[in-house]
């Protein structure tokens, strides 16, 4: 894990800390989210025990919220940074076959959005 600090200058665990945290307007929720241990911890407090506390326009914002999160963690991290920068014009593809928005899906034709961010991340960084 690589923490991340928030444009209130705030330090979240990981980058999945700081994405799940972010699903929330209500500061007292992003806290819960911020303060779980591990980014497994973050995703299930999210979805599961906050879920109805959710920003309305989630499904709107969420791109790019984890456009904003990905720049942030490497920016703020030199070592991945480098090694970012090392995959060169590469396609980068989220292989995760449970998800295919932010990954390629079962079938390796998901929207892969997280690999579309890393590479415009890597892009800006150049």
């Amino acid at each position: 894990m690589c923490k991340i600090k928030d444009e209130q200058g705030r330090v979240w665990r990981s980058s999945e800390h700081l994405y799940q945290g972010m699903k929330f307007i209500e500061p007292v929720y992003q806290e819960a989210v911020r303060m779980v241990l591990t980014p497994k911890e973050s995703k299930i407090i999210a979805n599961n025990y906050l879920r109805d506390n959710i920003r309305p326009d989630w499904h709107d914002i969420k791109i790019d919220i984890m456009r904003d999160v990905v720049m942030r963690k490497f920016t703020q991290n030199e070592s991945l940074r480098d090694k970012l920068l090392k995959t060169g014009d590469k396609v980068l593809i989220e292989h995760r076959a449970s998800d295919d928005f932010w990954g390629s899906g079962p079938d390796m034709k998901g929207k892969n959005w997280l690999g579309v961010i890393l590479m415009e991340t890597r892009e800006e960084l150049k």
